[in-house]
Formats: C-alpha cells, sequence, structure tokens
C-alpha cells in the first residue's frame, strides 16, 4: 500500500536535483528538463552538454542511493534538424545509444513526432478486439446494433483513445481511421458500401473518427484549463503564428473552432457549452421520414428483410 508514496518521496530528490539546475527543454518562460512516471525516466534537453549534465546527476543519485540503471533500455533521441551521428551521451561511463522511435506511457514518439502509423496500429487493435466477439453474435443479425455499438463505444474504441487528445493527426491519416470505423458499422449493420453512413452514426450514437479527433480537443482543453501552467501555455499558443502546412494543436483547435462557427478565444473560455453544443450538433439526428425508417430497420435487423430494406433506404448509387 506504502510502496508508491515511499517510492515518490525517494525519486523526489533526483526531480529537485534536475530541476534545481535550471536547465532543459525551453519554452516561453517555462524549462523542463525531467519527467518521471514511476521509474520510467525521461530527460529532455536542447543542447546536448546540458542532457549530459542531467545524465550526470542521475549518475551521481544512483550512486548514492546505490541503484543501477539499464543501460539496454536508455536510449536517446533527437528531434529537429540535428544530426545524431556525431553525438555520444555517456552514464557511468557507458555509451547510451541513439534510436529513432521509443514508447513512453503508451505512446510511439519519432524523432519526426510523426504519429500516423502507431495510431493506426492502435485501430487495428480496436478491430481485433471488436471482432473477436464475432461468436457472442457481435455481427448483422445478431446481437441487437445498438448494444453492439455500445460495446464498441465502451470496451473497443477506448484502444484508441488514449493519447489522441494531444496528438496530431494528419486528414489521411483520420481517413483511414474513418473507413476502418465505418466498415465496423457496415459489418454489425449490414450495410453495403454503395449507402450513406452518415445518418446511420448519427442514429446510433456513434461519432465518425473525424469529429471524435476534434471532440478529444475539446475534452482536452477542458483538462489543460484547469491547471495553471498548461493554461498558460495555451493562452499563449492561441495568440502565436503557425506555419499553415505543419501540424499542431492550436491549427486543430482553429479548425474546430471554424466548424463551431465561433471564435477562439470563445471557445476557450466558454468549453463546458461548447462542449455539450459538440455532442448535440454532431451526435443527434434530424426527425425525419427516411431517418425513422432507418431506426426501424435498426431496431428489427434480426430480420433479413430489414437488413435489406435499410441498404435500399439509404442507397448512394454504385461506387
Amino acid at each position: 500500500m506504502l510502496s508508491g508514496s515511499l517510492f515518490n518521496f525517494f525519486i523526489n530528490e533526483l526531480i529537485e536535483l534536475c530541476c534545481n539546475a535550471n536547465i532543459g527543454a525551453k519554452f516561453i518562460d517555462i524549462i523542463v528538463c525531467i519527467l518521471i512516471f514511476c521509474d520510467d525516466i525521461c530527460l529532455l534537453s536542447d543542447s546536448i552538454e546540458e542532457m549530459q549534465v542531467l545524465l550526470k546527476l542521475c549518475e551521481e543519485f544512483a550512486n548514492k542511493w546505490g541503484i543501477e540503471f539499464n543501460l539496454e533500455k536508455c536510449k536517446y533521441m533527437v528531434f529537429g534538424k540535428i544530426k545524431s551521428n556525431n553525438i555520444i551521451f555517456k552514464l557511468n561511463n557507458q555509451i547510451i545509444s541513439s534510436t529513432d522511435c521509443f514508447k513512453y506511457l503508451g505512446l510511439e514518439f519519432n524523432s519526426k513526432l510523426e504519429m500516423s502509423s502507431f495510431f493506426i496500429k492502435k485501430f487495428q487493435n480496436v478491430k481485433n478486439s471488436f471482432f473477436s466477439l464475432n461468436s457472442f453474435g457481435f455481427k448483422q443479425g445478431g446481437v441487437n446494433p445498438f448494444l453492439q455499438i455500445f460495446v464498441y463505444k465502451s470496451y473497443c474504441i477506448s484502444r484508441l483513445l488514449y493519447g489522441l487528445e494531444i496528438i496530431n493527426l494528419n486528414k489521411k491519416t483520420l481517413n483511414i481511421l474513418n473507413i476502418g470505423q465505418n466498415d465496423i458499422v457496415r459489418y454489425i449493420t449490414g450495410l453495403s458500401r454503395n449507402s450513406h453512413i452518415s445518418n446511420t452514426l448519427k442514429i446510433l450514437k456513434l461519432f465518425n473518427i473525424n469529429d471524435l479527433y476534434f471532440y478529444m480537443k475539446l475534452i482536452f482543453i477542458k483538462n489543460l484549463k484547469s491547471n495553471h501552467i498548461c493554461n498558460y501555455i495555451f493562452n499563449f499558443l492561441l495568440t502565436s503564428n503557425y506555419k499553415n502546412n505543419t501540424l499542431s494543436f492550436i491549427k486543430d483547435f482553429k479548425t474546430l473552432c471554424v466548424k463551431l462557427n465561433e471564435s477562439m478565444l470563445f471557445v476557450a473560455n466558454n468549453i463546458n457549452l461548447q462542449i455539450t453544443k459538440y455532442k448535440d450538433e454532431y451526435r443527434d439526428y434530424e426527425k425525419n421520414v427516411e431517418n425513422e425508417l432507418i431506426l426501424i430497420c435498426l431496431q428489427n435487423s434480426g430480420d433479413v428483410i430489414m437488413r435489406q430494406q435499410l441498404n435500399f433506404i439509404t442507397y448512394a448509387g454504385t461506387i
């Protein structure tokens, strides 16, 4: 019971040593030099010399308390345009090897901070977890599709959500993920590829991936505004410039505000209202004859005739 608290008390000395050195990665007037979660330690610096100082502090801490760092698990990675060919970092007089990719707290980072391939792999886990339920009737004509979607949202798509709120994905990747989710919905409902799916998603109360991606950004803004430092950084970024051809959180936020037809400042200052508005606008469906027929077909999807009727109602023509 006390092991976690005791370890935090023990490792806090290393955090203080690194922070008191007043070196590390600098942004605005904030310096971040060390991230620790349990025994996972990540050091950050914007110069080679400062990184070696941080490593030396870790070495002195380890020697003081009689602990050892596993050099096989210690790696360094360089972000940006700096070449890592001639860089040498040492810990206990042993050279630390470089890497182009590392996983920290479940997220896989590379030197280009390109996360597309990682999230595409994560969505494969989503598909695997859902299709593993096939023998329990999770397929067209099986368990009620509303229940299937509930299970999908509760236990499957969660494999994708971790980290999605802080990561930037390009349109191509979002489209790949969206097609993957649509395939699952078509598998559940019996919808063919010649059928519109947007109204069916709304009736099933399921975000498409693009809307889910921006919804997670709203949730992240709500959370970061409760932290003084995070809110300070966010407010600074709201007034910063960025290149149009680059991915960034603020660029995504601006795109989201255009979708909401509101200014960035208004959305940021009324985040709870905007979350509610977003959910209502992108998940509630219009009450019309077509949608009512789709609802009836979904409620009776165990009947093959109803599944055929669903395809007839949502038919979009030949692809």
